[in-house]
């Protein structure tokens, strides 16, 4: 199941990333070979690129497939994730995602905008502007379209 091998292969590649880090010669090698193991598994069997120690915090829930996370991307707690999602960087910046926002299918998140907590980004936006807490945003390029509720919030 795409949702929780993408979540547990991320969290091996961190654990044996930050264990690769030691003045040990053989465990630097050892252990950079598990996380760079773990890190490509994930990426051929689940289509999730990201860095061998992503700033991601507890409760992702990674959807679908096919997410791309660059280097320095923050995800807050609890963050939905459907599938063909990417964060990118723009003049050498990456995204802030806000505490349990929900970000749709192919959906765009590019430069160093803040998703506000608990914000929706709708299926194919494309964000390049700050998002506020609380609001919706779609479109090309992605606008506030809506304020969330508990109705539209529970999708």
């Amino acid at each position: 199941n795409t949702r929780y091998s993408m979540t547990t292969l991320m969290r091996l590649t961190q654990y044996y990333y930050k264990k690769s880090r030691s003045k040990s010669m053989i465990k630097r090698v050892v252990f950079g070979n598990l996380s760079a193991y773990f890190r490509r598994k994930n990426q051929i069997n689940n289509g999730l690129t990201c860095s061998s120690n992503p700033q991601i915090e507890a409760g992702i829930v990674f959807h679908h497939s096919n997410v791309i996370i660059t280097d320095e991307t923050i995800i807050g707690k609890g963050v939905h994730i459907y599938g063909n999602v990417t964060f990118g960087t723009k003049n050498g910046k990456s995204p802030v995602i806000g505490d349990e926002v929900k970000i749709a299918g192919n959906a765009m998140i590019l430069g160093g905008v803040i998703v506000g907590e608990r914000s929706i980004v709708a299926p194919g936006a494309i964000v390049l502007k700050d998002v506020p807490p609380g609001k919706i945003v779609g479109g090309i390029p992605a606008g506030i379209i809506g304020d969330v509720t508990e109705e539209n919030y529970c999708f």
